[in-house]
């Protein structure tokens, strides 16, 4: 069950989202709710050229920077802090220094579900959106929920199925985590043959072993995978979509392929990602 989620808090909008997304499941699945903001120290204190004699004035302008960052962040904490009390959520907040993507991987193991929104860092620190969310996915070892944006929380779940180990866990965390309850589930397959066909039906009967309500697809596009899945997550008014990392089928690639760097920028709802 899901009992601990990991929230990474940064004030940005990105952040503010995931927060939205952690709060509503957390009063569903009676989750308590840990909040963590990170002061990026790599790029706040980033070497540079100082002209000679510039080296003190640098010491000392990164001194006011770290102040300001801590300053700020505690209070990004004490918000999360007052919402998460306000829905009845249990919560706990702390602040850490250092790279965001080691630490949100390191402190992630103390919970059942890392979530985070498509960006982790201010744009102005030059990072592309997801290029923290990127690293933390390919190291963490526990599920990913990336939050674009908030979403029906009862609606229906799409799982991205290809027959793969990594997606089997994928969708095997999912409903280990009880968040496949009280949801109807798409199965979604891009099929290139027949034998691409059966390891919905077992995922299928997996799933209905366990009480769920099941839908399978079979989809035979010959457009992009990343445009099938979200194509169908419109069409069946998904609130979430389930990836791991798909490794046999049509949609063969690794973890960070064009299709899942595709679904992470364009998804509407949010996404439970294993590997």
């Amino acid at each position: 069950m899901l009992r601990t989620m990991l929230v990474g808090l940064n004030g940005t909008s990105y952040s503010n989202t995931a927060v939205e997304v952690a709060l509503a499941w957390a009063q569903r699945h009676q989750s308590k709710l840990l909040g963590l903001g990170i002061v990026d120290t790599p790029h706040l204190l980033a070497a540079e050229a100082v002209p000679v004699g510039g080296g003190a004035f640098k010491v000392e302008r990164d001194e006011i920077v770290l102040k300001n960052e801590e300053q700020r962040l505690s209070e990004v904490l004490a918000k999360f802090a007052e919402r998460a009390a306000a829905a009845g959520v249990a919560h706990h907040t702390w602040q850490l220094q250092g790279d965001p993507a080691e630490l949100l991987v390191r402190e992630a193991q103390r919970a059942d579900l890392l979530v985070m929104g498509r960006s982790f860092v201010p744009y102005e620190f030059g990072q592309s959106p997801t290029n923290v969310l990127q690293e933390v996915l390919r190291h963490t070892s526990r599920p990913v929920l990336c939050a674009p944006a908030p979403a029906e929380e009862n609606a229906a779940a799409l799982i991205a199925y290809d027959g793969s180990a990594p997606a089997a866990k994928a969708l095997q965390m999912f409903e280990n985590l009880g968040l496949a309850a009280g949801r109807l589930v798409h199965l979604l397959t891009i099929a290139r043959d027949n034998s691409d066909r059966y390891p919905a039906e077992l995922a299928a009967e997996y799933l209905k072993s366990r009480g769920h309500e099941v839908q399978v697809h079979i989809e035979t596009s010959h457009a992009a995978p990343a445009t099938v899945i979200l194509g169908e997550a419109k069409r069946l008014h998904a609130g979430v979509i389930v990836m791991g990392a798909f490794g046999q089928s049509r949609i063969r690639e690794f973890f960070f392929g064009s299709l899942t760097k595709t679904v992470l920028r364009d998804s509407k709802v949010p996404l439970f990602l294993y590997h």
